[in-house]
């Protein structure tokens, strides 16, 4: 097991920012606790050895667990060192990357209760090797990956604002007026002296977006929680039924 801890945001910065610290360093601690999870290897024994579809779960979950964790903590760390732009672009990546972990699971359990396993071994496969590479699209087209605002809109249903969120995120991570000039911009009209700053929006406003976000990783961790027992009972229904 990887034995790296994430530091998470820093209690001067969410001070300074007028967050409240308590809610934060929770988070923090769940994103410690989703890192003591992570495996450097996924191998095929036990029930794991009995089911391929198993198996195969066991590893996208530890792919996806990966990117949750560097996400989240590269968030944190950029927000720590004043890099707001770096951190806005960490948190609607997370935010993206939690929304598909959320519905693939949902899609686990419904192929499980259904005793489907066909459906499990195509989902599975179809998000471990998902792509929008043309040329590897003209041979396999199943492996098309989807709109992440899929994921992210039924994500939303469940947390409303979670769309807002999202959008406030997009817009600052292009590169239009609000990525590049009120980013790191500001205009005085009286002298027509524009200053820049890496750390003009360091402020509350952007944090309460970046945390909405941040907050989720408490939710990725009963998630693989749920994954933990799931990929167990499909292993043992899947060689049942092999």
């Amino acid at each position: 097991m990887s034995r790296r801890t994430f530091a998470g945001f820093s209690r001067r910065v969410v001070k300074a920012a007028g967050e409240n610290w308590d809610d934060v360093k929770s988070f923090n601690s769940a994103l410690r606790r989703l890192e003591k999870r992570r495996a450097t290897k996924v191998k095929k024994e036990g029930p794991l050895a009995e089911s391929k579809i198993a198996w195969k779960i066991a590893v996208l979950q530890q792919a996806l667990l990966y990117r949750i964790i560097e996400l989240g903590g590269g968030c944190a760390t950029m927000w720590n060192m004043g890099n707001v732009l770096c951190s806005v672009l960490a948190a609607r990546a997370l935010l993206e990357t939690i929304a598909l972990t959320a519905d693939f699971e949902a899609k686990l359990q419904k192929h499980y209760k259904a005793n489907d396993f066909e459906a499990l071994d195509n989902l599975v496969t179809s998000l471990t090797f998902a792509t929008r590479d043309p040329d590897a699209l003209s041979e396999t087209p199943e492996l098309a990956a989807k709109n992440v605002l899929t994921y992210i809109d039924r994500l939303s249903a469940k947390f409303p604002l979670l769309r807002k969120h999202y959008d406030n995120l997009s817009e600052w991570c292009h590169p239009n007026s609000y990525g590049h000039f009120f980013t790191f911009g500001s205009l005085d009209t009286d002298t027509g002296t524009v200053s820049f700053s890496k750390r003009k929006l360091h402020t509350k406003g952007m944090l309460d977006h970046i945390l909405a976000v941040y907050l989720m990783i408490g939710l990725i961790v009963d998630l693989m929680n749920r994954l933990d027992i799931l990929i167990q009972d499909i292993a043992k229904a899947h060689f049942a039924a092999s």
